[in-house]
């Protein structure tokens, strides 16, 4: 009992007030803490919470401003995000948000961030880009590709692709019958096709040529997996396609910058195979050890309060006790804190719950180097953002 309350009292007197988590002040904490890191990964036990949106948009807009982080890497595709950002100021900010980045986030605390991004392009540019490879439809990549190959042959070759795989990930149940098996071989040589085309090319802007054909490339090997090795292990392939997007992105996009990636807790976790239940090599854990020795992992949890879902409602968080890294972090005096996890309470296993009511153990310094928590949160609740003329 008495170890107990000394961790509590460790926890009490360790806690930093985040007064006003819509201030670009209160996060001037984590300049000590990062010092030279050149990678910081903000997660989210749920994608679809108030408060997590207000503090991870403030804590990007100080960091841009006071730190000199220059790139945000969304849990979206590379491809529909950096050419987001290459359309960005012919768009309005919803538009540019919609077309960017994952229905989850389309949100007015969100776009918040894309209308700072776009009056920032000119003298200060924030820069975005994804590291995701799920495909989406009525995003930004595929009507860009369509106006990009300017020969009817790649453009058709293209609406072929986009439109066949488009179709197949929507299949609630897909067979490995020989029809499918010839189909996604004919979506790979097509794909072949348009990547030996571009990669002939001459083209004025390197980057984003080379964002294409990974795009294209990402598409057609995340199709083949579904389909031949089904979704149990589809899982753990997109944290290593994911690590293979980020590097790419450190070494052929944005070699010399500073970047803040945004995802679920459960993507950037240090060490997500120390878990004792549903074990995985997350998408940190995939990346090269250059990168997670120069990065800081910072996750966010709530003590209580409701999350949104993606039915567009909402759900209690549940309750928790006193094995629960929540029960303990409630008895900070604040509402709203930041905490460290190397001191004693870190070093030890607790259970948390991911998306409000998963719940997982873990040994917290093993995975994060810092928590957001928030005593009570609010849901946001998904919903169409509709689009506005310029």
């Amino acid at each position: 009992m008495k170890k107990l309350d000394n961790i509590i009292s460790e926890v009490k007197q360790n806690s930093i007030e985040l007064t006003n988590i819509d201030s670009l002040d209160n996060y001037q904490f984590i300049k000590s803490l990062i010092k030279d890191k050149k990678y910081i990964f903000i997660g989210e036990s749920s994608h679809l919470v108030k408060e997590y949106s207000i503090a991870k948009v403030n804590l990007i807009k100080f960091l841009h401003q006071k730190l000199g982080f220059k790139v945000i890497a969304f849990e979206s595709e590379l491809g529909d995000c950096t050419v987001g950002d290459y359309l960005s100021q012919e768009l309005n900010p919803i538009d540019f948000m919609r077309g960017s980045i994952g229905r989850v986030w389309h949100n007015e605390y969100i776009l918040q961030l894309f209308d700072y991004i776009q009056e920032n392009k000119e003298n200060n540019p924030l820069y975005l880009t994804g590291i995701d490879v799920q495909q989406s439809e009525n995003k930004h990549f595929a009507p860009f590709l369509e106006q990009y190959f300017e020969e009817p042959y790649y453009k058709n070759l293209f609406r072929d692709v986009h439109h066949a795989i488009n179709r197949m990930l929507n299949l609630k149940r897909i067979k490995k019958t020989p029809q499918i098996i010839e189909e996604l071989n004919e979506i790979k040589e097509k794909t072949s096709i348009l990547t030996k085309e571009l990669e002939a090319r001459s083209v004025s802007n390197n980057v984003l040529q080379k964002v294409i054909i990974r795009t294209l490339n990402n598409r057609a090997d995340y199709l083949h997996f579904t389909i031949t090795n089904g979704f149990s292990k589809l899982f753990q392939h997109r944290e290593e396609l994911m690590a293979g997007n980020f590097e790419f992105i450190t070494k052929e996009i944005y070699p010399e910058e500073k970047i803040i990636i945004w995802a679920h807790n459960l993507h950037i976790k240090r060490k997500s195979s120390a878990n004792r239940l549903a074990a995985y090599s997350s998408f940190f854990e995939n990346l090269p050890q250059r990168i997670k020795n120069d990065s800081f992992v910072l996750g966010l949890y709530a003590y209580e309060g409701k999350m949104g879902n993606y039915r567009g409602s909402d759900y209690l968080i549940k309750k928790a006790n006193k094995k629960n890294l929540e029960w303990l972090l409630s008895h900070s005096p604040y509402q709203n804190f930041f905490i460290k996890t190397d001191l004693i309470w870190g070093q030890k296993k607790w259970q948390a719950f991911e998306g409000g009511s998963t719940r997982i153990s873990f040994v917290p310094a093993e995975q994060y180097d810092g928590l957001l928590f928030f005593k009570t949160v609010n849901p946001i609740h998904l919903k169409p953002v509709a689009s506005k003329s310029n």
